[in-house]
């Protein structure tokens, strides 16, 4: 089989292939014998029908499209093999010559792993150590648990540290009245003393009545998380329209033993130690195996392919939209909320997110294959089971039976053996 291969821009590659008559003639045999199964001939018992009477019972045009398309996959896939090519999505294919059962030339186009070197990746030098629980943490998920426990009871006067306040909230830029996008709101319970909003907002709401309306004035901190916002300016027009008091229960003894199997309140605080310490360590070799990842990433230079760059672009688009839509929002919600347009969105954060994820990808996939990591068929099958326990409806079952749910999940389990065993190495 002769295979010419052109590197063309952005990681594409050309492949000029005439294939071998021999080629021809093996995928023709198998296309017939996966049709003759199929056949049902007078005077032949099924699926033994002899090959001419195959061919002639699927028809000549159907099965030279099946014998082509066969021809098409096994050269292709074997000019892939030969050059060592790693292909990054389906290849653009035109076929410039196909004498039926005989001869067969074409092309097929490309975008590729781009050549790129990986760096010494067992002296990375990434350190992270879990956070130690303290006293106060624990009292803080104590006091946390009874708020949450705590009876609301509608009161008539002014509020005070610890109630819930429900308000309607408007902010404006003080010097256009012009709304503000994300700083508006109806009927929200506000938990006096939690911080949940921006700095010297719940200080202000303090004092107020039921019915009350107040507007003030807050300048929103240098390092806001919303650019837009940090520094400036906002007006907030705030209506109370509930004041109520939290009665929390006493946290005692007693109060323990309601909540589970524990005898008093020093075994339920020994019980929320153990479990903070667990979280804090889980936590830890979280932000472990992303920093070793990132400290690889950074020291590799490569272009990421612009195509794979925009694929991975609209995954996480679309892994956001279905994030906001559970949680009741749209995709404009969320704009507003971070002060930035649909442009400034797709040309910042998502372009630095789909860049960050398209080369990790990339030199994920090449550090599995040079520390020779795999997924057998034995590990793949034994959590394809455990998904199908996990996920017993009808719909979820059907969609892991699917080849494509084994790739995604064989690609996860790569993913995550090949993190560990980079870990492992920097440990």
């Amino acid at each position: 089989m002769k295979i010419d291969v052109e590197q063309l821009k952005d990681s594409q590659t050309k492949l000029s292939i005439v294939v071998d008559e021999e080629v021809v003639t093996r995928a023709k045999k198998a296309v017939i014998d996966e049709h003759r199964p199929k056949v049902k001939a007078k005077g032949f018992r099924d699926g033994n029908a002899p090959d001419k009477v195959v061919e002639r019972e699927v028809g000549s045009e159907h099965l030279q499209a099946d014998i082509l398309d066969r021809a098409l996959s096994i050269a292709y896939s074997q000019a892939l093999n030969d050059h060592n090519i790693e292909p990054l999505a389906q290849p653009e294919v035109n076929v410039t010559k196909f004498v039926p059962y005989s001869q067969l030339e074409f092309t097929a186009t490309v975008e590729t792993v781009p050549e790129f070197k990986l760096p010494k990746y067992d002296n990375l030098k990434v350190s992270v150590e879990a956070d130690d629980v303290t006293a106060k943490d624990v009292e803080e998920v104590l006091d946390n648990i009874a708020t949450r426990s705590a009876e609301a009871e509608e009161v008539d006067r002014a509020a005070k540290d610890g109630d819930k306040v429900t308000i309607d909230f408007k902010g404006t830029h003080p010097d256009s009245g012009d709304d503000v996008p994300g700083a508006s709101g109806t009927d929200y319970p506000l938990q006096l003393g939690s911080g949940s909003f921006i700095e010297g907002f719940e200080p202000e709401v303090i004092g107020m009545k039921s019915g009350e309306d107040k507007t003030f004035t807050i300048t929103f901190p240098d390092d806001y998380r919303v650019e837009t916002l940090a520094g400036d300016k906002v007006t907030f027009a705030v209506t109370a329209k509930k004041i109520e008091q939290l009665n929390k229960p006493t946290i005692d003894d007693e109060f323990a033993t309601k909540l589970g199997p524990f005898d008093d309140l020093k075994a339920l605080k020994a019980d929320i130690k153990t479990q903070l310490e667990s979280e804090n360590e889980q936590q830890a070799q979280r932000k472990l195996r992303q920093e070793t990842i990132e400290a690889l990433v950074d020291k590799v230079k490569l272009d990421v392919p612009p195509q794979l760059l925009e694929r991975v672009r609209a995954e996480i688009e679309q892994e956001l939209q279905q994030n906001l839509m559970q949680r009741g929002m749209t995709m404009q919600n969320y704009l507003d909320q971070q002060g930035v347009s649909e442009d400034e969105f797709k040309a910042g954060e998502l372009q630095a997110q789909a860049e960050k994820r398209a080369k990790s990808s990339l030199v994920l996939t090449k550090l599995a294959k040079d520390m020779e990591v795999g997924v057998d068929t034995d590990e793949l099958e034994t959590q394809m089971n455990l998904l199908r326990e996990q996920y017993s409806d009808e719909k979820m079952q059907a969609e892991l039976d699917k080849p494509e749910a084994r790739r995604e999940v064989a690609a996860q389990m790569l993913t995550e053996k090949t993190i560990s065993k980079l870990v492992e190495l920097n440990s």
